[in-house]
């Protein structure tokens, strides 16, 4: 700003500087962090899910969620999105027993400020594709300590169920095998007790 004489001639000045190198770097720390953790997001081999609202009805999250849940990289993940919103193009079982939106973990741990870790689920999705999942979910908290959001991993179960069952239906065979053959080896004396 000049600073004028009397007659309004300039003879001076006022200047203000201001040092901004911390905010800068700063700004260039948050940069780095943000890159980082998308990184991980995308690298991750379960889904991640993000609720940017304590209602999780705005839901992000990473590629393996957008394609596990069965909606477009652009869409709200939320199976809770509100009136306003469209429903969400899957839905959620425990037990057998659909789960109401409030009772899904990522609105839980919102809700109660609690962490909720290793709840098995099954997913339906739109097609009738069912997936089994291990879910667990963590509040978000603003600057302040309350909660403004939530954080959960979805991993996909499918295979390894499978697997077990595969493997279950393999040692009742076997078991049943082994009998017919313990009886077949007891020859006649196991044919007689049989036929009393």
């Amino acid at each position: 700003t000049p600073l004028r004489d009397e007659q309004g001639r300039p003879h001076g000045g006022i200047a203000v500087l201001i040092d901004v190198t911390e905010r800068k770097r700063a700004e260039e720390a948050l940069k780095a962090a943000h890159a980082r953790l998308t990184t991980i997001m995308q690298t991750a081999p379960v889904a991640i899910c993000v609720a940017g609202d304590a209602q999780c009805r705005q839901m992000t999250g990473n590629d393996c969620a957008h394609e596990l849940l069965g909606v477009a990289k652009d869409g709200n993940l939320s199976s809770t999105p509100g009136s306003s919103n469209p429903p969400a193009p899957y839905r959620v079982f425990r037990e057998g027993r659909e789960i109401p939106g409030e009772e899904l973990p990522m609105q839980e741990a919102a809700r109660t400020g609690g962490v909720i870790s290793g709840v098995e689920l099954e997913l339906v999705r739109a097609g009738g594709d069912r997936t089994t999942v291990l879910c667990s979910a963590a509040p978000l908290y603003d600057s302040v300590g309350l909660v403004n959001g939530a954080v959960g991993t979805l991993l996909d179960l499918t295979e390894r169920k499978r697997v077990e069952e595969e493997r279950e239906r393999l040692a009742r065979q076997m078991a049943a095998a082994e009998e017919r053959q313990r009886l077949f080896d007891g020859g006649p004396e196991v044919l007689r007790a049989f036929s009393r």
